[in-house]
């Protein structure tokens, strides 16, 4: 017999003798053995359990099965999963090169695979002080397993203590030894022999089953597949150790008060105490510091108190897992205390509540359901708090009638009471109770877009409550209940600060509650949260800030039914529960598995939607189809007529119909005179429609998508313990994925004609053509920055890698002309562009001002020395630009008096209308300033504009033009000219800003005249 084996650390032999063979493979017919836990000594921090990894692996093939499309998959993996175990089988051929009979295996190793694997973690090193255990089928040859020179463990028998065990030599990790035995149809493994030794202490040594906590989670884990607890029980005397400690913090607090005082001098105490009592009720800083050393100490103790109090009543914390491919759940439980159940939400009827989902009308895909609550109470802890502060007040001999009246409003004080206190459980359901525009009923999409618009000002969609066994009555008075308590409230605390006041409050906040009637059998009742002044402003009286619900209501026996007002109450008019309801076969099947007993309960499923979304898509994909052919059909109309060889006429006939916002441009094939567009990404139209190869995918998922798919969650309040559970149902997903999966490969995957069939329903011929690009009318000015982006990069990929080069001019400036008049502010040396210059230099080719009248030019009366560009900054021209543009120029030189500045500017690339995209920053010799916003569409706007565009508000159109860029588009260019009143002319301007607030737009100037 060798003392040395193989196996490298614990998880090796974990792995190798038990998860990973004995238990991947059949089950021995054996009587089974006793439970661990009636073994296992108690005392045991973390006991963690696997019912059988058998069945989880059992649970995974399931769940690969229903989801893997087998038409899709490669033949190897079709082949495998056509087996009753294609899991088994591969791991079997992974290890053995072979298929095994699981019971041969079984034989061979000596394991038990149905018994349960567990594993406990006791007080000291977690390395060592742990026993894992295994079920047994043949002792004899597990023996010869582990023992056997020509096996992979190669133990030694030993004695110890009068057992026999076998000893495991570890070569690498941390642990070094594993020592193993075998008792009562188990084997346990441990890394501390004496753990073992208790295994067979007969000496009255309790069990892990004996423990009060452990035999509560033996008791609510027997569902599960999977669990791992943890018992915090042997750390509580620590707790009461630290309770020792929380005074010391309030001595320190006490001695760093006294030091303060000490440091401050007899004439600034007197000062701070002079101060203090003009401010304050009290005498000075002493008793301004005690009262806060009073709080601070009250809010802390508390604090601890609270903290000591929930972690010695915490019992510990369960995870499980329910390992069902159809339905896996996870539960967590918290073990604590014994609860009043007076504090407790009431558990939900699940009859009731499964009787009103199945009978609801139309698809009930979201909802949630919750017993009665618990009424609210005053605040325990606030309560302490205030009462600490009381004690502590009184032993200093502080004055505490404010302190007493706070506390009899605490008292007092009426508590809102939510809706759901009102009932024996309520059902709020996510429904549509208004229908939505669709595409489908337009003309274009513009009409559609702008009646969505409208419409979303009240949502469609809106929570809508059941409450059983009561009628609109109930909400009315749930609001004018409400309305009370907070006008009580009010009042109490009015009261306690009156005394406080020396003038009343200038906002005074009311509530109001009304009742209506809408339709014969709809109630609408509105609640109102006003702010009212008590003077008027701007010639009125008063004013009023309404915060405003409207509710509408109705009984449908036997259940009141209410949800906030969308604008519409034909729904809730017309809302009549099902005759023949019946809920879907997933989502009962999730209820069914909440547990009895539960207070709250939510469901929540997705997947319904698609088809819809799907359906959706298409219709959209119809009219915007439809609108682009429109376009296009029109544009053909006007190029029917106009000389092909005119380039001038053809934009002239093109731009006589407005740009459909769709298309990127409007191309013509030279060959066949068809004209044609591109989306954007240069995508073809005309071309197919995808959404109808979407609807046929999913055509048979959608047959059964209501009766798959969900997920629910639950909390539920045992005596000691609360548990939260999460279950989902795979149908949605696996169903989803292998039935598209197996129709896309049936219909279009399979072969090449298949395949080219495909092709052609989802592509233009257009689309692979080389020649679209030389085939471009017109670009839609909309679009351009797509272009101005891509050229941006293709620019910047031709540079070295690196940092952006410095702005400067790359073109000459012409010199200032000796005429010009000193009023013209001389740019000269500010200058980072020229006029001619490519405008972004990453851009359009050709796209500059070159065309821009430069040197003394007169725009709009006043004279303006023009020679080149100060360009700034923004997220559009960083983003595309190989130049690294400042975000401002500072201190240009002025040093006149002038009665106004005139600007001769623009902006490159578009912001939001009215949006500050610049700044001048005026300065006067006096210290001063002035700040005059640049403000896009108001002041300046993208230099890029259509013919006819209407001119800004705040500036003049200096300059209009174009260069090459812009006449492939038929656009023009507009440099502005903008004045500014200065408010203090008789101040010496010394120098100015220019800056940018780096939005999308960037600001640029070409000069600047003073006028005196």
């Amino acid at each position: 017999m060798k003392d040395r084996i193989s196996i490298r650390q614990l998880n090796s032999l974990v792995v190798a003798t038990g998860l990973l063979t004995g238990l991947l493979f059949g089950q021995q017919a054996r009587a089974a053995s006793a439970p661990p836990e009636n073994v296992l000594p108690s005392n045991a921090i973390l006991h963690a359990q696997i019912n059988s990894v058998l069945d989880i692996v059992y649970q995974v093939e399931s769940l690969a099965k229903n989801a893997i499309p087998e038409k899709l998959a490669p033949p190897p993996v079709s082949e495998m999963l056509q087996q009753e175990h294609p899991l088994l089988a591969m791991a079997s051929m992974q290890m053995q090169g072979a298929p095994l009979d699981p019971q041969a295996f079984g034989q061979q190793v000596g394991l038990d695979v149905g018994a349960p694997v567990t594993v406990s973690v006791y007080p000291g090193d977690p390395i060592k002080f742990f026993i894992l255990s295994l079920g047994i089928s043949n002792e004899e040859a597990l023996t010869q397993f582990l023992t056997s020179d020509q096996g992979p463990l190669r133990g030694t028998p030993i004695s110890i203590g009068g057992q026999d065990m076998v000893q495991l030599r570890v070569g690498n990790g941390p642990l070094k030894r594993v020592f193993g035995l075998v008792h009562e149809d188990r084997i346990y493994l441990s890394g501390e022999p004496s753990l073992l030794l208790l295994l067979k202490d007969t000496g009255g040594y309790t069990r892990l089953s004996e423990d009060p906590h452990m035999a509560d989670v033996m008791t609510k884990v027997n569902d599960l597949d999977v669990f791992v607890s943890v018992h915090p029980g042997l750390a509580k005397p620590l707790f009461s150790q630290i309770s020792f400690f929380k005074y010391l913090p309030i001595s320190i607090l006490s001695q760093q008060k006294e030091a303060l005082l000490k440091q401050i001098g007899e004439n600034e105490r007197q000062v701070i105490d002079a101060q203090i009592r003009m401010q304050l009720p009290v005498s000075g800083l002493d008793e301004l510091l005690d009262y806060a050393e009073c709080v601070v100490s009250a809010v802390y103790q508390s604090a601890v108190d609270s903290l000591l109090s929930g972690a010695t009543s915490f019992e510990g914390v369960t995870l499980g897992i329910r390992a069902k491919s159809e339905t896996p759940g996870l539960t967590m439980m918290v073990h604590r205390g014994e609860m009043n159940q007076a504090n407790v939400t009431r558990p939900i009827p699940k009859d009731e509540l499964q009787d009103a989902l199945a009978h609801f009308p139309g698809d009930v895909n979201q909802w949630s359901a919750t017993g009665r609550h618990p009424a609210n109470l005053p605040s325990v802890w606030i309560t302490g708090v205030m009462d600490k502060m009381h004690h502590l007040m009184e032993a200093k001999g502080l004055r505490t009638e404010w302190l007493e009246k706070i506390q009899q409003i605490h008292a007092n004080q009426a508590r809102l009471q939510p809706m759901e206190s009102q009932s024996d459980w309520t059902l709020n359901v996510g429904a549509k109770v208004k229908e939505l525009p669709a595409p489908g009923q337009y003309d274009s999409l513009q009409d559609f877009f702008m009646d969505w618009v409208e419409q979303q000002y009240q949502p469609a969609y809106r929570q809508v409550t059941v409450i059983p066994n009561q009628g609109p009555h109930l909400l009315s008075e749930h609001l004018v209940q409400q309305k009370h308590v907070l006008e009580q409230n009010q009042e109490q605390i009015k009261e306690l600060l009156q005394p406080m006041q020396r003038q009343g409050g200038w906002i005074e906040q009311l509530y109001r509650v009304d009742a209506n009637r809408r339709g014969p059998n709809v109630s609408e009742f509105t609640w109102e949260n006003i702010w009212k002044t008590k003077s008027g402003l701007f010639g009125f009286n008063e004013h009023e800030l309404i915060h405003r619900k409207i509710y509408l209501a109705r009984k449908v026996d036997p259940f009141l039914v209410y949800h906030q007002d969308s604008g519409d109450h034909a729904w809730l008019e017309d809302f009549e529960w099902k005759t023949e309801g019946h809920l879907p076969e997933s989502t009962q099947t999730l209820l069914n598995m909440v547990p009895g007993g539960s207070h709250d309960i939510q469901f929540v499923k997705l997947n319904g939607a698609l088809a819809t979304l799907v359906h959706g898509l298409a219709d959209f994909e119809s009219l915007a189809h439809r609108d682009i052919q429109n376009y296009l059909d029109q544009v053909a109309e006007q190029l029917s007529s106009v000389d092909k060889s005119d380039q001038d006429a053809v934009k002239t006939a093109l731009y006589r119909v407005p740009f459909s916002p769709m298309l990127a441009s409007v191309n013509q094939n030279p060959e066949s005179g068809d004209v044609y567009g591109l989306l954007p990404g240069n995508i073809a139209f005309p071309r197919p429609k995808l959404a109808p190869i979407l609807q046929e995918l999913i055509k048979d998922y959608e047959a059964q998508a209501n009766d798959v798919g969900g997920i629910i969650t639950y909390a539920k309040h045992h005596d000691t313990t609360c548990e939260f559970g999460i279950i989902h149902h795979t149908g949605g997903l696996t169903s989803l994925l292998k039935i598209v999966g197996n129709t896309l490969a049936n219909q279009y995957l399979k072969n090449p004609e298949g395949m080219q069939t495909l092709m052609q329903r989802a592509m233009s011929p257009l689309d692979m053509s080389p020649d679209k690009n030389n085939q471009i009318l017109a670009k839609n000015p909309r679009w351009l920055f797509l272009d101005n982006i891509q050229r941006g990069r293709q620019t910047m990929s031709t540079q070295s890698a690196g940092p952006k080069l410095k702005a400067s001019p790359q073109q000459s400036i012409p010199d200032r002309d000796a005429t010009t008049p000193e009023e013209c502010i001389d740019l000269g040396s500010y200058y980072n562009a020229a006029l001619n210059d490519a405008f972004h230099l990453g851009g359009l080719d050709g796209n500059n001002l070159a065309g821009f009248p430069r040197g003394t030019q007169s725009f709009g009366g006043i004279t303006f020395d023009a020679r080149g560009l100060i360009h700034l900054s923004g997220k559009q021209v960083r983003a595309i630009s190989s130049l690294d543009y400042p975000a401002a120029v500072t201190d240009i030189l002025v040093g006149k008096k002038a009665s106004q500045l005139h600007f001769l500017h623009g902006a490159g690339w578009q912001a939001d209308q009215g949006k500050t995209i610049g700044q001048w920053i005026i300065y006067y010799n006096d210290g001063t300033e002035s700040v005059v916003p640049i403000r896009y569409g108001i002041e300046v706007s993208d230099w890029w504009t259509l013919p006819d565009a209407a001119p800004l508000e705040g500036s003049d159109i200096a300059w209009e033009g174009d260069n090459d860029a812009s006449r492939d588009s038929n656009m023009k260019l507009r440099v502005y000219k903008t004045t500014w009143n200065n408010p203090h002319p008789e101040k010496t301007i010394s120098a100015l800003d220019f800056r940018s607030t780096m939005t999308d737009s960037s600001p640029y100037l070409i000069a600047i005249t003073m006028e005196p």
